[in-house]
């Protein structure tokens, strides 16, 4: 049987752009405190369950972001305040990045 050029197919590549990977990232570090971290444990005989948001999710998003912008001064042991104030700053280095589309009043009508 001859192969025509039909049968041959270049292999499929996903690829991704930084953009892509970055607003994924963005939108991670946001989306960090939609889900609860569940605990329990007994406690004088009684059970305790106790839920909360998981700071260290978070941490760990603002990781990967801080990876993909190169953006220094991430830390793994971050505060909650200085998880915060690190966030601070990779928004407004996104920003001044152009990363942000702006809208102009006028084009909104």
């Amino acid at each position: 049987m001859a192969w025509t050029r039909q049968d041959f197919q270049r292999p499929v590549t996903l690829q991704i752009d930084l953009n892509q990977a970055t607003y994924q990232a963005f939108l991670n570090c946001i989306n960090s405190f939609q889900g609860l971290e569940t605990t329990s444990a007994m406690e004088q005989g009684q059970s305790v369950m106790v839920s909360r948001v998981s700071l260290e999710r978070f941490v760990d998003n603002l990781g990967v972001l801080a990876g993909l912008t190169h953006k220094d001064g991430f830390d793994v042991n971050f505060t909650p305040t200085l998880a915060f104030k690190y966030w601070d700053s990779l928004v407004k280095y996104l920003e001044d990045a152009g990363f942000f589309k702006r809208v102009d009043r006028e084009d909104q009508y």
